[in-house]
């Protein structure tokens, strides 16, 4: 992610709910994305998708009932532990816990959070929203969760944020 120095905050951390937000146009959407997850991303390349270098606030509100299928995650000091900043209200009522200030490890995401740490390696390897399908076993059989993960950063260049799509 590219930083114009100049609306570098004083200390280089933005405001509270502020982001250099990736655009979408690196995101491969040639594969068959679930309905819900299109419409997102529709709304998010019109509402997001515009200079990386201008910080913007994220608006959850602005993406109506698919808000309840976003988390928000914050990356830890040691860059090697995520936690959910947000949990998404979907998700919540799914398992009947909120976890917020959780890490995505968590027992109690289970069976949704597996081979998640990999995912979110990889968008700090690859500095780029990408799509993923995960199959997993559920009580009454397999199911596949799909996810998308959107980088962000309250700094400038380094990632220490993610929005989390998971359908």
């Amino acid at each position: 992610m590219l930083l114009n120095r100049s609306s570098r905050p004083e200390y280089g951390k933005l405001r509270s709910g502020n982001f250099y937000i990736l655009r979408l146009g690196q995101l491969n959407t040639a594969q068959h994305l679930p309905v819900l997850m299109s419409w997102f991303v529709a709304q998010y390349r019109a509402s997001c998708d515009d200079a990386i270098h201008m910080p913007k606030r994220l608006e959850l509100s602005e993406f109506g009932d698919l808000a309840d299928h976003l988390h928000i995650l914050v990356l830890g000091a040691s860059r090697e532990t995520w936690t959910f900043q947000r949990f998404a209200p979907f998700s919540a009522a799914r398992i009947g816990a909120d976890l917020t200030g959780a890490e995505v490890t968590d027992q109690r995401f289970a069976p949704y959070h597996r081979r998640l740490d990999e995912k979110l390696a990889r968008l700090l390897r690859e500095k780029a929203p990408f799509y993923v399908s995960t199959r997993m076993d559920e009580i009454g059989g397999e199911r596949v969760a799909h996810r998308l993960c959107i980088p962000m950063s309250d700094v400038g260049r380094l990632i220490t944020h993610c929005t989390l799509m998971l359908v």
